[in-house]
């Protein structure tokens, strides 16, 4: 979702760099490149909300900046925890942004005759070989 406050162009650069760069083919690859650009915008925008958190709470000028932040978090903590629900939604964006990273990746990989990487399940046994006595 871009707002309308002056950064649909950034967004639309954004688009158009990402488009470029991952170069999808296909219908398929379009839609995970379009998922792509999303999560990433909205990832960017994330670090943007936490700024304005601290910089709604910071209270007492006379404070060093360090403590007004610190009183800006605690403040936030005590009532509606937007850190922690805003650290949350960064964590599920990053890893859906991961997961359609490497799905894209796969497609791409194949599309070019490159075999998929084959996961190994490994089973380490150690024995225990001292004497007893």
């Amino acid at each position: 979702m871009v707002l309308d406050d002056g950064t649909v162009d950034e967004f639309m650069r954004h688009a158009e760099e990402l488009h470029a760069e991952l170069a999808p083919v296909g219908k398929l690859e379009e839609v995970l490149v379009d998922r792509i650009i999303s999560l990433s915008w909205r990832l960017a925008r994330a670090g943007h909300i936490e700024r304005g958190l601290l910089m709604l709470g910071r209270g007492d000028r006379s404070l060093p900046a360090p403590a007004r932040l610190a009183l800006a978090f605690r403040h936030d903590a005590l009532r509606a925890d937007s850190f922690g629900k805003l650290g949350r939604y960064e964590t599920r964006l990053e890893r859906s942004l991961l997961r359609s990273l490497r799905e894209l990746d796969l497609r791409q990989a194949s599309r070019r005759g490159i075999p998929a990487p084959t996961a190994v399940d490994i089973d380490i046994v150690i024995e225990d070989h001292r004497q007893a006595g």
